[in-house]
């Protein structure tokens, strides 16, 4: 993956001298500037509730992971490191993880971080009455989990049904909860509040609007610089500009190529980008019939002119995807994407019988920025073969429901996590995972997860790569996902903050801070 802090085709970043025009604008907390403590954030979207186990989102996971804290955490590099979760050793044949808790530890409530309270949260995970009123935390699925255990004040143990090399990197995305808060909160407190052991702390929350966060002067790994933090639901991105510009917001994200030169203009100003390690791909409904031939599948990738989408929308910064991977690590170096060739497209789709005259509808979630315009450019370019194909831009909340329903026909816009790891790039197409909404139930979709339960259960990275290079050529010649391209994270940040985007477009606010 390409990182940078460049603001396009390798021109240094741009730092100019602050100019601010203040002008109020509506909505809440629109009446002034930041303030001198405050760093104002413009974002695309926020959740509409916030109880980890319910509804796993991006959209969601930017709010926690500022007030709950990690176990494990991934910095702006991909690289693990023990967080509250400090070392671990595997035991049992590969089915046991022991972990030493960092000590000395608190909630924000003054509860002590120990593996009793800790444990808390993975029982939550579990909890009947949460089940039943639709809790889907995905940990357990992921790993397969047995039981968690109470070994001594700090060492917890955390058990699975098969040998799994993905624990450490699943336990990134857990969320630890403050169990004086949780264990009596109604679903309504805990669907309005966050309460954990992170640096930040929730002062107030709108749904869908705004959250605003205040610094947590006791935590462990040092209290972040900056005291104050609003982050501002603001969809339209031409709006994030205009309040970066007037001095509204210090950062405007989810920011398209095309803005640079807008960004550049702006004094004061400084322009982060890098390439994501994301992924975005197209799902195929392969639950309908017409999505379940392979040559259909190829069909719609040899159709797209990345290359031009490239050029016309993405600055030529970005890549495509070859297969569903985040990063090159122990891929096939020998493995290109899929090239444009539609005359090969047109023979496929003749041969599979494909019917050109039924609608394609491609779905994508309306946060999504500029990604929508790469879906739709994707749209007009299957057109000039002759699919009948639109786009359909949906809600963020709906379309993630709709993702995790499978209620959709056509293909749907994923845009899924990466850091490298080859065993977690490849669950995107495990069976039952909740971001897996393909339907890819064939043969090859037997083999590639038969393979994938393997290589998780697999410990020589050695082994794990070759594996991977096998993983992957399935993946490429059946296409799950119409295969699109690594996703550019573009912000436009005020001078007075020093912050960049990472390449897994996860937002740690207590790594920003003021510029010296």
């Amino acid at each position: 993956m390409r990182e940078t802090r460049t603001p396009a085709r390798g021109s240094a970043i741009l730092t100019l001298i602050a100019l601010f025009a203040f002008v109020a604008a509506p909505g809440v907390l629109a009446q002034s500037p930041p303030s001198h403590d405050t760093m104002v954030v413009a974002v695309p979207a926020l959740p509409t509730e916030l109880d980890p186990d319910f509804a796993e989102s991006a959209v969601k996971g930017n709010v926690l992971r500022q007030v709950l804290d990690l176990p494990t955490w991934y910095d702006h590099r991909g690289v693990l490191h023990g967080w509250v979760f400090e070392s671990w050793e595997v035991i049992d044949d590969g089915l046991t993880w022991r972990f030493a808790i960092r000590e000395g530890l608190e909630f924000h409530s003054g509860t002590p971080v120990n593996a009793e309270t800790v444990k808390f949260t993975f029982d939550r995970m579990l909890d009947e009455e949460l089940l039943a009123r639709g809790a889907d935390n995905q940990f357990p699925h992921r790993v397969g989990l047995v039981s968690v255990d109470v070994i001594d004040e700090y060492v917890l143990d955390i058990t699975t049904d098969e040998p799994n090399s993905l624990v450490t990197a699943r336990l990134y995305v857990v969320y630890l909860v403050d169990p004086a808060f949780y264990a009596d909160a109604t679903p309504s407190e805990a669907a309005t509040m966050a309460r954990g052991g992170g640096p930040y702390e929730i002062v107030a929350f709108v749904p869908d609007d705004y959250v605003e966060f205040v610094r947590n002067d006791d935590y462990w790994n040092g209290a972040p610089d900056i005291e104050r933090i609003v982050v501002r639901a603001v969809p339209e991105r031409s709006s994030r500009i205009a309040m970066l510009e007037t001095g509204e917001v210090d950062i405007a994200l989810d920011l398209g190529p095309d803005d640079i030169p807008i960004l550049q203009s702006i004094p004061g100003v400084n322009v982060a980008a890098t390439e994501s390690s994301r992924r975005i791909g197209l799902a195929f409904n392969q639950r309908e019939e017409r999505f379940q031939d392979k040559r259909v599948r190829q069909a719609f990738n040899y159709a797209i002119d990345f290359d031009e989408i490239n050029e016309a929308l993405l600055y030529g910064m970005a890549s495509r995807l070859q297969t569903y991977r985040g990063t090159d690590v122990c891929s096939d170096p020998d493995m290109e994407p899929y090239p444009y060739d539609p005359e090969r497209a047109l023979a496929l789709l003749e041969e599979a019988n494909f019917p050109m005259d039924e609608e394609v509808v491609i779905h994508v979630g309306g946060h999504q920025g500029y990604r929508i315009q790469v879906v739709q450019a994707m749209a007009s370019q299957l057109q000039r073969l002759g699919i009948n194909a639109r786009t359909n831009v949906v809600e963020a909340s709906v379309f993630t429901q709709m993702v995790g329903n499978r209620d959709f026909t056509g293909l749907a816009e994923l845009g899924l996590g990466g850091r490298g790891v080859p065993a977690q790039d490849a669950t995107v197409f495990a069976f039952g995972g909740f971001w897996n909404p393909t339907g890819w139930e064939d043969e090859a979709a037997h083999e590639f997860n038969e393979l994938l339960g393997e290589i998780q259960a697999e410990f020589d990275p050695d082994v794990v790569c070759e594996m991977t290079k096998v993983l992957e050529a399935i993946a490429y010649e059946h296409a799950p996902w119409l295969y699109s391209h690594h996703p550019l994270e573009i912000a436009g940040v005020n001078e007075r903050i020093d912050w960049a985007p990472r390449i897994d477009a996860q937002l740690f606010w207590w790594t920003a801070n003021w510029a010296r």
